[in-house]
């Protein structure tokens, strides 16, 4: 569950990227607003590239299809399907259930809409887009596991890393949910670009990250 605060600690924000906004509410009224072009007088959004009401209107639909609003709370599907592929049961990749664990699993990797990102008609485009909410999703979920005050998204600076056995620990979750678990089922090669988001994200946004990472990776060897 995510809890729906604002980062604002004043009137007005000025955001690059509207993954900064961390109300999902405000994210999806700012992304409204800015289709209706009537943009919130409240936020100044200075992005490098201006967005097209084509681009704009996708991001709206990613974020439709991520958050579920249960009560005043949001849930992110992307990383229920995260925790539940890290919990997963990975007893044996043969027998009885094999099929049935293989299906859930595929299942847990098209929630972060993995079907659409591999259909050969999907534009680089939309691809792109894709990647950016999966890049968001990696850095709520090392934000929350190094207990960072401050949000830290991808689009944001760098985290400092304190212990080097909660990095390990981040590193080892990335590998076990988006790597050695679709392995399991013969899944690894099309888990492979939501693996590969998460673990850049990891190395752009921790402390030596890509040393840190490379360092578990030896040590499973």
């Amino acid at each position: 569950m995510i809890n729906n605060n604002s980062l604002y600690n004043s009137p007005i924000k000025q955001v690059h990227n509207f993954h900064e906004i961390t109300d999902i509410d405000q994210r999806k009224s700012f992304l409204q607003g800015l289709l209706n072009e009537n943009p919130d007088k409240n936020i100044d959004y200075a992005p490098e590239e201006p967005l097209t009401k084509q681009q704009i209107s996708y991001y709206s639909e990613l974020l439709e299809g991520r958050y579920e609003k249960r009560g005043s709370q949001y849930i992110d599907r992307y990383m229920r399907a995260f925790m539940m592929l890290l919990t997963s049961n990975r007893s044996s990749g043969l027998g009885f259930f094999a099929k049935k664990r293989k299906k859930e699993t595929e299942g847990f990797l098209n929630d972060f809409k993995l079907d659409e990102y591999s259909d050969p008609s999907t534009s680089d485009e939309k691809k792109a887009m894709i990647k950016e909410e999966w890049a968001d999703c990696a850095a709520c979920y090392i934000s929350s596991c190094t207990s960072s005050k401050a949000y830290s998204s991808a689009f944001l600076g760098m985290i400092p890393m304190p212990d080097k056995n909660v990095a390990m620990k981040i590193a080892a979750d990335i590998d076990t949910a988006l790597n050695e678990v679709p392995q399991t089922y013969d899944l690894d090669k099309r888990s492979l670009p939501i693996y590969e988001v998460f673990v850049d994200t990891y190395k752009m946004l921790l402390e030596n990250g890509e040393s840190l990472f490379r360092e578990y990776i030896l040590g499973k060897r």
